[in-house]
């Protein structure tokens, strides 16, 4: 995991690492939205998705723009990425559209302002093992897990 400053949270998911060290891993094969609706969309992200649209029409619509991400070969981690985007579209369909085209660019942007928004308010080059950013990524770590509901 790097300098050892990442946050690692457990989900259903697996593990979820520091997207600043971390190196993306290959696919075996690409991503295909439509083939992981057809298995089932994994059960945090379909939770969260619950959450945040509680009605079936806004959630339908919102999985239509996540699985604009993912598609390709080289845009990596799409279910943690799909949640990263959930949490920041805060129910706004608007917001979601946003992130996820943000995500196309580079899915890093995204998981950071979701998984690391104390740390990344942190003077940039910051000591990782400093008081303020162990304190940092603690409180970024408690407050994904609870936005999760595993806190």
């Amino acid at each position: 995991m790097g300098l050892n400053r990442g946050l690692e949270i457990t989900t259903e998911l697996g593990s979820i690492e520091d997207p600043v060290n971390s190196k993306p891993q290959p696919r075996d094969e690409p991503y295909d939205g439509v083939a992981e609706e057809r298995r089932g969309v994994p059960d945090d992200l379909e939770r969260m998705l619950a959450v945040v649209f509680p009605a079936e029409g806004l959630r339908e619509a919102a999985r239509i723009q996540l699985f604009r991400y993912g598609r390709e070969s080289y845009e990596r981690e799409p279910v943690r990425v799909h949640l990263a985007i959930v949490k920041l579209s805060n129910g706004d369909l608007l917001k979601l559209d946003n992130m996820v085209d943000l995500a196309c660019q580079d899915y890093r942007d995204v998981l950071a302002l979701a998984e690391y928004p104390a740390y990344m308010q942190l003077e940039p080059g910051i000591d990782p093992n400093s008081p303020a950013a162990r304190a940092a990524i603690e409180s970024d770590r408690d407050q994904y897990e609870a936005w999760l509901g595993k806190h």
